[in-house]
């Protein structure tokens, strides 16, 4: 998982790197500015660029990260059958 505490500028091209060496990255950026968005779905793919909207998603962020968990699922992201939880497999 990358976050842009920092510095988003960097995630895109961290996340093509390390897809290309075949990890499963998650990147999440606050970032608003459109061409930043299109640069980032651009080098990743418009497969694994995933933008929800953050009012469909639940306040809980238990449930949200559920919701966000299916969309990568349902895009084939990361496989159906197995369920994350608790941290195993970190």
């Amino acid at each position: 998982m990358l976050a842009d505490d920092v510095e988003s500028a960097i995630l895109g091209d961290l996340a093509r790197v390390l897809n290309a060496a075949g990890a499963i990255a998650i990147c999440s950026t606050g970032s608003t500015q459109p061409e930043e968005r299109e640069r980032v779905k651009a080098l990743v793919g418009e497969t694994f660029f995933v933008d929800p909207d953050p009012l469909c998603l639940s306040p809980d962020d238990a449930t949200a990260a559920g919701q966000l968990r299916r969309m990568l699922e349902d895009r084939g992201v990361l496989p159906t059958a197995y369920r994350f939880s608790g941290g195993e497999g970190i």
